[in-house]
C-alpha cells in the first residue's frame, strides 16, 4: 500500500479528533479537502474546464472514512485470495 493510502485515514482522523481544523492531500487525479463535517473531492485534471460539471463531490467526512476503511478490508481480502 502506498504512503498516500496509508496516510488518508490518519489525515481524516486528525481532523475528526480536532488535531487540525482542515487537511488536504493530493493523488494522481484528485485532491481531497477534509473538513470536520464535510470533505470535498476534486478531480483536478478537469476542474478548469468550463463544460465539465462533475469535477467535484462533497461527502460527509465520517462517511468517507467508513468507505476508505471498508475498501481497505476488501482490498486485503482480495489480495489474500490472489496469493
Amino acid at each position: 500500500m502506498s504512503q498516500a493510502k496509508k496516510r488518508e485515514p490518519q489525515l481524516i482522523d486528525s481532523v475528526l479528533k480536532g488535531t487540525f481544523p482542515y487537511e488536504e492531500t493530493r493523488g494522481n487525479a484528485c485532491r481531497i479537502e477534509v473538513g470536520t463535517e464535510k470533505t470535498r473531492v476534486v478531480n483536478y485534471l478537469f476542474e478548469h474546464l468550463e463544460d465539465e460539471a462533475d469535477v467535484e463531490y462533497t461527502i460527509e467526512t465520517t462517511e468517507l472514512k467508513q468507505l476508505i476503511e471498508a475498501w481497505v478490508v476488501e482490498l486485503e481480502e482480495f489480495r489474500a485470495q490472489a496469493k
